[in-house]
Order: C-alpha cells, then sequence, then structure tokens
C-alpha cells in the first residue's frame, strides 16, 4: 500500500511540474468547462452534466485503500 501511495504522489508532483509548461505553450483555447459535482475518489469525479471524468495516467488508491482520503481529498482542492 505504500508503495502505491508513493507512486501516487510522485504522479502528482510531476503532474504540478509538466502543467506549468504545457500551459506556457498553450493558445490558452478551451474546448470545454464544467462544474464538478462529485468527487468520486483521487482519479474520477463527476460534472453537473451527469458526466464521469476519469483523470488519463493517474491511479489513485481506491476505496478502503490506503491513501484514498487523501488523494480524493488533493482532488477536491483542485476541482
Amino acid at each position: 500500500m505504500k508503495r502505491k501511495l508513493l507512486s501516487f504522489l510522485v504522479q502528482v508532483v510531476l503532474m504540478q511540474l509538466f502543467v506549468p509548461v504545457v500551459h506556457s505553450f498553450s493558445s490558452g483555447e478551451v474546448d470545454a468547462t464544467a462544474i464538478a459535482s462529485w468527487v468520486v475518489d483521487g482519479d474520477t469525479f463527476d460534472v453537473t452534466s451527469g458526466d464521469r471524468i476519469r483523470l488519463a495516467d493517474v491511479d489513485a488508491p481506491e476505496y478502503g485503500e490506503s491513501g484514498y482520503d487523501d488523494a480524493k481529498n488533493f482532488l477536491i482542492s483542485r476541482v
């Protein structure tokens, strides 16, 4: 479980380092916007349109696994 949590945290740190680079090359165009209505876990959330969004290349702990609450709370703070 510790290895899975460590892997998740490494992915989060790498995403934080990569995102500013992506935005600096972006034209600023937004394809769509949505309002998050429910965070399922650390890599999945629902939006008010009824769609479920699963973050690509993120493998967060599932319900009942060590680190689930931390991963979910982190995604809540982001969306």
